[in-house]
């Protein structure tokens, strides 16, 4: 198995319900496919680098994970 680091960005407009939900649907995806979860960061609220449409700043999540 190779090991990846991820970085999922979320819009600042959604609800921490719907990060959650979003989250969650990326955790089955990975342990449907034989994937482990190594670690996970909630970097919360950041600046980005450069707008991303509209937007200054995004959630970040980070993970490590083995696939």
């Amino acid at each position: 198995m190779n090991k990846f680091e991820v970085v999922l960005l979320h819009s600042p407009e959604l609800t921490t319900k719907n990060i959650s939900s979003e989250l969650d649907k990326f955790k089955d995806q990975v342990s449907s496919n034989s994937g482990k979860f190594i670690n996970h960061e909630d970097w919360g609220l950041r600046d980005l680098s450069y707008n991303i449409k509209k937007f200054k700043k995004a959630f970040y999540n980070f993970f490590e994970i083995e696939i």
